[in-house]
């Protein structure tokens, strides 16, 4: 969970299998990015607090590969539902 009153990007690193909580303090058509980084040996998943919303139920797929970014883009359309967007997978941080 990251709080929309603070800032509209969040980051996580995964050393485990997580769910991504859902976003607080969120105003309708902001954009939100998440920073989602591989930690510990790769090969984690997110899964979603449910004010998520993805077309057709289709989730993104993460990169696996250790130290691996991937950036995940939400609409806000309401306070309680976040619709996915898009996403950059594999981002090289420098």
């Amino acid at each position: 969970t990251f709080d929309a009153s603070i800032s509209v990007n969040g980051s996580v690193t995964l050393t485990a299998s997580r769910v991504l909580g859902n976003i607080t303090n969120a105003v309708p058509g902001e954009i939100h990015c998440v920073k989602v980084i591989q930690g510990g040996s790769g090969g984690y998943t997110l899964t979603y607090g449910n004010q998520y919303y993805f077309s057709g139920g289709i989730l993104p797929i993460l990169s696996a590969t250790v130290g691996a970014v991937d950036l995940l883009f939400f609409e806000v359309e309401s306070a309680s539902i976040f619709t996915f967007k898009y996403a950059i997978f594999d981002r090289k941080t420098p």
